[in-house]
C-alpha cells in the first residue's frame, strides 16, 4: 500500500520533501503563508498617551516662565518700594476713614500690576509696599480719585500757559476756603470773575483737587489745559458707579473708560439725559474736566463712556480709581524708600528642582514613545504566524 506524507501515523516532520517542493508543503498546518494587513493600533490609547506626553511637557515650559524670576540669573534678590502716606492738612481722618483709604491704595496699586502690593496703616499714616524701584508711577496713588458728573453751563478757552506759579502741591486749610469762596460761588458776576481769572493759571496745581463741595457750582479747567469750564452742582458721583473697565474703541480709534452705574446711578442718569438733550455734561475727577460730550440722547440702560484722547495706561488707571472708589480725603506721598529684599527659596534649589523636573519629563517622553512603538509592533504580526514558523522549523 502506498503511504503518502500526512497520512495517520506518519510523522510529518521526519519526512522531507523532494527537491525544488515550496516550504512549508501545501496543506501544512494552516496552509501557504500570505502577507496579511497589520492590525490597526489601538487608537485611543495612542491619543490618550499623546494627550499625556503633551500636557506633561506643556505643564513644564509653563512652569519654567512662570518662575524665571526665582531661577534666572540674577534672581537671588528683588526690589520693593515703600511709600508713606498721610491725609491731608485739614482731612478729618478717623480709624475708619483710614482703613477705608487703606482697602481703596490697595486696591489701586494691586490693580496697577502690583500684584503683591500690600498696604498697613500705621498711626495716622498708610504704608504701601509695592515690587519694584521707585519711579513716577505711584506719585498719584493718593489722590482722591472722585468722579462727578456736572452739567456744563458756560466754557471758554484758557490763555496760553506761561511759567507756572510756584503753589505748593499741598495747600493749606484758608488756601482750599480761598478758592472755595472765589470758585464756587452762586453769584454770577463772582462766577465771570472765576472764569477769567482760572483761564490764567490753568497750568498750576488745583487746591480744590478731591476738596471742592459737589452741591455747589464749579469754575475749574479741563485735564489737558486748554478750557475753563462753569460747571453746575453734581447730578451724579463716582459712589452711583457699580463697574467699570477699559477697552479701545475701534471707531473712534481711542483708548476709553466704560461705566456701568448701580439702580440709583441708573435712574438719575437716565432722568437727566432724557430731560437735558442738546446739553453738555463734564466728567471730573477731583475737579479736572476729563471730557464734556454733548448728550444726543436718552440713556436708560445705566451705561456710559468717557473719552479723553487716553493712553492704555491712562485708561487702565482711570477705570482701577473707578472701580475701587475714592479715597475718603486726599493723601499727600511723604516719603519713599527702595530696598532690596531677598527672594523666598534659594536660584540654586530653584533650578536643581526644575532640572530633576525635566529628566522626569525626558524620562516620561522617551516612555512614551517606545510604548508607542512597541504597541504598534505587536500588532502588526499576522495571528498564527508565530505558531506557524515554530512548527516547520523545530
Amino acid at each position: 500500500m502506498t503511504r503518502f506524507a500526512g497520512d495517520e501515523g506518519d510523522d510529518p516532520m521526519s519526512m522531507a520533501p523532494p527537491p525544488g517542493s515550496p516550504w512549508p508543503p501545501p496543506g501544512a498546518g494552516h496552509g501557504p503563508w500570505q502577507p496579511m494587513s497589520p492590525a490597526a493600533p489601538n487608537r485611543g490609547l495612542r491619543w490618550l498617551v499623546i494627550a499625556v506626553l503633551a500636557v506633561v511637557v506643556c505643564g513644564y515650559a509653563i512652569a519654567l516662565v512662570l518662575t524665571r524670576d526665582r531661577w534666572a540669573p540674577g534672581a537671588a534678590s528683588g526690589e520693593r518700594t515703600e511709600l508713606t502716606l498721610r491725609p491731608a492738612p485739614g482731612s478729618s481722618a478717623s480709624g475708619d476713614s483710614l482703613e477705608r483709604a487703606r482697602g481703596v491704595v490697595e486696591a489701586r496699586a494691586a490693580a496697577r500690576g502690583g500684584t503683591d502690593a500690600a498696604a498697613t496703616v500705621d498711626d495716622d499714616a498708610i504704608i504701601l509696599s509695592v515690587p519694584g524701584a521707585d519711579d513716577e508711577s505711584w506719585s498719584d496713588i493718593g489722590a482722591a480719585g472722585r468722579l462727578d458728573l456736572r452739567p456744563v453751563i458756560h466754557a471758554i478757552e484758557a490763555q496760553p500757559a506761561g511759567a507756572p506759579t510756584d503753589r505748593p502741591k499741598t495747600p493749606s486749610p484758608q488756601a482750599v476756603a480761598d478758592e472755595k469762596e472765589l470758585r464756587q460761588s452762586a453769584d454770577p458776576s463772582i462766577q465771570l470773575l472765576a472764569l477769567q481769572f482760572q483761564a490764567t493759571r490753568c497750568g498750576d496745581n488745583d487746591a480744590l483737587a478731591g476738596r471742592d463741595d459737589p452741591n455747589q457750582p464749579l469754575v475749574t479747567c479741563s485735564d489737558d489745559g486748554e478750557t475753563v469750564y462753569l460747571l453746575d452742582e453734581t447730578i451724579i458721583d463716582g459712589e452711583r458707579i457699580e463697574s467699570a473697565g477699559h477697552e479701545f474703541d475701534e471707531g473712534s480709534g481711542q483708548w476709553v473708560v466704560d461705566l456701568e452705574f448701580d439702580g440709583d446711578g441708573t435712574s438719575r442718569w437716565a432722568d437727566f439725559t432724557a430731560a437735558n438733550i442738546g446739553t453738555q455734561v463734564a466728567f471730573a475727577l477731583d475737579t479736572a474736566v476729563l471730557s464734556a460730550p454733548e448728550i444726543r440722547e436718552a440713556m436708560p440702560g445705566g451705561r456710559t463712556q468717557i473719552t479723553g484722547g487716553f493712553t492704555e495706561d491712562d485708561a487702565r488707571d482711570l477705570a482701577a480709581a473707578l472701580q475701587g472708589g475714592a479715597l475718603p480725603f486726599p493723601l499727600i506721598l511723604e516719603s519713599s524708600t527702595t530696598e532690596t529684599v531677598p527672594l523666598q527659596g534659594s536660584p540654586i534649589v530653584w533650578r536643581i528642582g526644575l532640572l530633576a523636573a525635566g529628566v522626569v519629563v525626558v524620562a516620561l517622553v522617551i516612555g512614551g514613545v517606545l510604548l508607542l512603538v512597541n504597541a504598534g509592533r505587536s500588532r502588526g504580526a499576522p495571528p498564527g504566524y508565530a505558531a506557524d514558523v515554530t512548527r516547520y522549523t523545530s
